[in-house]
C-alpha cells in the first residue's frame, strides 16, 4: 500500500476528531443532545476504518447522543437506547457491516467499470466498421 493511501485516511481522522473534540467541549458546557452522522465513502476496507469507528466510538460518541453511519451501500441509524449497549459489541457490529458493504460496493464498482468498458468498445468497434464502410 503506498503512503498516500495510509496518509490521507489519517490526516482525515485528524481533522474530524479536531473538529468533533471542539463540538463535544461544547456540548459539556451546553447540554445540547448530538446527532452524528459519519459517511463511509471508502473503495477498499484498511485497518484504518476499525481505527475510525473505535476512535469516534469510544473518544467521542457520548450518553445520550444518535448515530446515523452510511456505508458504500446503506444507511443506518442508531438510536441513543442503542449506543447504550456495550461499545466493543457496537464496534464490531458495525466494522463487520462496513466490511461487508465496501466489499459490495467494490464489486459494483468493478461491474460498472466492465460494462462501461464493453460498452466503449462495442461503440468503438461499430465506428470503425461504419468508417471503412464509408470509405469503400
Amino acid at each position: 500500500m503506498s503512503r498516500t493511501k495510509v496518509i490521507i485516511p489519517v490526516l482525515v481522522i485528524l481533522i474530524l476528531s479536531f473538529n468533533l473534540l471542539l463540538f463535544s467541549q461544547e456540548k459539556a458546557e451546553t447540554g445540547k443532545l448530538r446527532n452524528f452522522m459519519v459517511v463511509f465513502d471508502v473503495k477498499d476496507y484498511t485497518s484504518h476504518v476499525k481505527s475510525a469507528v473505535t476512535y469516534f466510538m469510544n473518544d467521542i460518541l457520548q450518553e445520550g447522543d444518535q448515530l446515523i453511519i452510511v456505508s458504500p451501500l446503506k444507511l443506518v441509524g442508531f438510536s441513543p437506547e442503542k449506543l447504550s449497549g456495550p461499545r466493543e459489541k457496537l464496534i464490531k457490529e458495525i466494522v463487520k457491516m462496513l466490511k461487508e458493504d465496501i466489499s459490495r460496493g467494490q464489486a459494483r464498482y468493478r461491474d460498472t467499470i466492465k460494462e462501461m468498458l464493453q460498452s466503449s468498445l462495442f461503440l468503438g468497434i461499430s465506428y470503425f466498421m461504419n468508417y471503412k464502410r464509408d470509405w469503400a
